[in-house]
């Protein structure tokens, strides 16, 4: 039988790249690991949004802080969707 925590991490990871790849479908990209590629691209829409795409992915070091949190008991564990709440806005780029 999985852990605990093994399960929870398998649940987070899978809900959150999934909201990250469908922020990176709203500008027709796939995924956001597609996304991100076009960071110092020539064209400065692309470049703008590969940046912050890829400034916004560290959502993961959030996510994974908050799951040790949970594993210490030191917060209870929130529902995905509370958890997806919690994290920061994506705003995508003026350029």
């Amino acid at each position: 039988m999985r852990s605990f925590g093994a399960i929870a991490r398998k649940t987070r990871s899978a809900a959150l790249q999934a909201h990250l790849d469908a922020n990176a479908r709203e500008r027709q990209h796939d995924v956001i690991q597609t996304a991100i590629t076009y960071r110092g691209d020539p064209n400065p829409q692309f470049s703008a949004k590969g940046e912050a795409l890829f400034a916004w992915r560290s959502v993961w070091t959030y996510s994974t802080a908050e799951l040790v949190k949970v594993l210490a008991g030191e917060r209870p564990q929130p529902s995905v969707e509370e958890f997806m709440a919690e994290l920061p806005a994506f705003e995508w780029p003026n350029a």
